[in-house]
């Protein structure tokens, strides 16, 4: 697997409840996708996949990603004199290698 170091420009600051997390912003991913892992750590429950959605996503370097279920999250990001409250679903994936992506789906959300 290749890795390709990412900058610090690429990550924006989200709070989610009392703790705050860089969520890299991939303007190539068409989902967003938070971690099992930091779904646990944050104690949010996430929601089983429907039967019309897709248990697979594929990364850049064309890795399978297994889409365990779903999350509605609420979290605000902070500019310099104003703050932005979102509540989006996230997709709930294993072994993923940041805990926050930002896809497309969110930046086109409604």
């Amino acid at each position: 697997m290749v890795h390709k170091q990412i900058v610090d420009e690429n990550f924006v600051e989200v709070r989610i409840g009392n703790r705050t997390i860089k969520a890299l912003v991939d303007s190539g991913s068409s989902a967003s996708i938070i971690s099992a892992d930091l779904l646990k750590q944050l104690q949010l429950q996430g929601q089983q996949l429907k039967s019309n959605q897709s248990t697979v996503l594929f990364s850049a370097s064309n890795n399978m990603l297994r889409v365990i279920g779903t999350a509605e999250i609420c979290l605000s990001i902070s500019g310099q004199t104003h703050c932005l409250f979102i509540s989006h679903e996230f997709k709930v994936v294993q072994n993923v290698s940041h805990n926050i992506i930002l896809g497309m789906d969110f930046f086109a959300a409604k």
